[in-house]
């Protein structure tokens, strides 16, 4: 009886240990295709210009405005383009002299890069 329990234990371990492996080598090799798929950030910033600059030549024609005391965008037909939470009151006066006469923007990146410059 001894001897068939160490046969199955054996066997058991033996099993234990297999599934221990392929879930091992699964997990690590799973990661690796995963990577793989993953665009690189590089990749991803070229796409996005790619689509913004296509964007931008539709677009052409964005100024900025004073809207309730934040600064707001507007596109080429005159119609509100963006809300923003950047109050006027916290940009240099003569920035604030620009937007409230309608600072002009000749691209979205322009404004794009505007707002990430001050936003908070």
């Amino acid at each position: 009886m001894n001897h068939r329990f160490s046969r199955i234990g054996f066997f058991v371990f033996w099993l234990i240990m297999t599934v221990l492996m392929l879930g091992l080598v699964g997990l690590t090799f799973g990661d690796k295709k995963k990577e793989k798929q993953k665009p690189e950030a590089g990749e991803a910033m070229e796409a996005l210009q790619t689509t913004t600059s296509a964007a931008a030549t539709a677009d052409e024609g964005f100024q900025l405005v004073e809207e309730n005391g934040f600064v707001a965008v507007i596109d080429q037909n005159g119609t509100i383009y963006e809300y923003t939470d950047i109050s006027l009151s916290h940009l240099p006066s003569v920035l604030q002299d620009e937007i409230r006469q309608g600072k002009r923007m000749s691209s979205i990146l322009e404004v794009y890069s505007f707002l990430e410059n001050y936003s908070s």
